[in-house]
This record gives C-alpha cells, sequence and structure tokens, in this order.
C-alpha cells in the first residue's frame, strides 16, 4: 500500500467579517484554526486538534464596553488577521478554518468553511473569499 504524496501549500488568513458576538459582553475574541482534514466534517471540533491557528483577536477593553453603551458601530466583530502558514496536503484533504472565540474556560465555535485541496491543484495561486457557515 503506497503512501499518498504531500504537497507544499501556503495559506493566508486574511479577515472574517459580521461574526457572531459570542461573550455576554456583545464582544468576540476570535482566532481562526486552520486544519487538514480527510472525508466529512466532523460534528464537533476540538480546537486542540488545529495543524496551527492565528493569534487571538482581543476585542475587549473598558473604552470599547464604554463605547458600546452609546453606538453598536463600536463593536468590531470583523477581525483581521493577515498570517500565513505553510502546510503539507494530500490532494484528498479538506483545508477547513474554524473560528472560535477564546474564554478561560472553554474557547466556543462561532463559524467554518473549507476547501478541497483538490482545488490547488486546478489553480495553484488561488485568491478567493469564502462565505462562513
Amino acid at each position: 500500500h503506497k503512501q499518498m504524496a504531500t504537497k507544499s501549500l501556503r495559506v493566508t488568513v486574511i479577515d472574517a467579517s459580521r461574526l457572531p458576538a459570542a461573550d455576554s459582553n456583545g464582544f468576540s475574541d476570535p482566532y481562526c484554526c486552520v486544519a487538514l482534514q480527510q472525508g466529512p466534517r466532523a460534528k464537533k471540533f476540538d480546537h486542540k486538534h488545529c495543524h496551527t491557528k492565528t493569534r487571538i483577536i482581543k476585542k475587549v477593553n473598558f473604552l470599547q464596553q464604554f463605547l458600546s453603551l452609546f453606538n453598536s458601530e463600536t463593536l468590531d466583530l470583523d477581525p483581521r488577521w493577515n498570517e500565513t502558514f505553510d502546510l503539507q496536503a494530500k490532494a484528498t484533504d479538506y483545508l477547513r478554518f474554524y473560528i472560535f472565540d477564546h474564554d478561560l474556560l472553554r474557547d466556543d465555535f462561532l463559524a467554518w468553511v473549507e476547501i478541497p485541496v483538490s482545488q490547488f491543484i486546478k489553480e495553484p495561486f488561488l485568491s478567493t473569499s469564502l462565505t462562513l457557515k
């Protein structure tokens, strides 16, 4: 049984928009988990199984909380990471992005999106926007 070859894959996670507010204060502290997986997406995904992840975008500070009492537009739920990762992927893998809200006790799942790695074989320099689910 021959092992399937892997290909180098460079992925840049730029941003997300209109994330749900996961915390009771109307904010989220989002990060994006990047995973290479085979087959259908698991119903529950544990952030501890990420191949790599972005930094946490901290949204909570006293000034933002105070201003949000008067203007809901000050709640920024559009994180910008602009982080690049080098991965080794098989052509049958799915590149999945899971967005979580960081909390002290347990991180909350916010959204996800996937793209088959085979798409990169057709278009090696793919630049696209994906709609979160």
